[in-house]
């Protein structure tokens, strides 16, 4: 019977050494919680975020500038020189057409604007002397409009470029 009583006794001292450190660290967790109720709340630090990036499908892409392509320009139109005059008279072209005069004929002549001596209609269209014969004297009309000529050294010869 006193082997009972010695194990009844040692088993309320390993049960009370187990309730009283179980006791023990309660109050170092008690402790341990009211250590951090003590030190200073830490302010909170707010790191920023980067921006979203827009997905593909939130923003359309961008058109691409396309590069314009080039006014082609409009092939050189020739008006043949002979002795019964020019042709073919009158031609219609674009703006930016060449027009050659070319000179088929054994003597000289001089295309210009009318009128007749000032060559005034349009300044610049003038040969400023006579083409001889087998060349050719060429401008560029970049001005709309109707523009009669003549042969500076026979001025019954002539014609009309029509610019459109």
């Amino acid at each position: 019977m006193k082997s009972k009583v010695f194990f009844l006794a040692l088993a309320v001292v390993l049960i009370a050494a187990a309730c009283n450190k179980t006791s023990s660290t309660d109050t170092s967790s008690t402790q341990d919680t009211d250590t951090v109720t003590q030190n200073p709340t830490p302010t909170p630090v707010v790191t920023p975020s980067p921006a979203p990036t827009p997905s593909p499908s939130d923003s359309p892409l961008p058109s691409p500038n396309p590069t314009p392509a080039p006014t082609p320009t409009p092939s050189p139109v020739i008006i043949t020189i002979s002795s019964g005059g020019y042709s073919p008279s009158p031609i219609t072209v674009k703006t930016g057409t060449k027009v050659i005069f070319q000179n088929n004929d054994s003597k000289g002549h001089w295309p210009a604007s009318n009128p007749h001596p000032t060559h005034t209609d349009l300044p610049g269209f003038d040969a400023l002397k006579a083409i001889p014969a087998g060349g050719s004297y060429s401008y560029t009309f970049t001005k709309v409009g109707t523009w009669a000529y003549h042969d500076h050294l026979n001025p019954s010869l002539g014609g009309k470029v029509i610019v459109q």
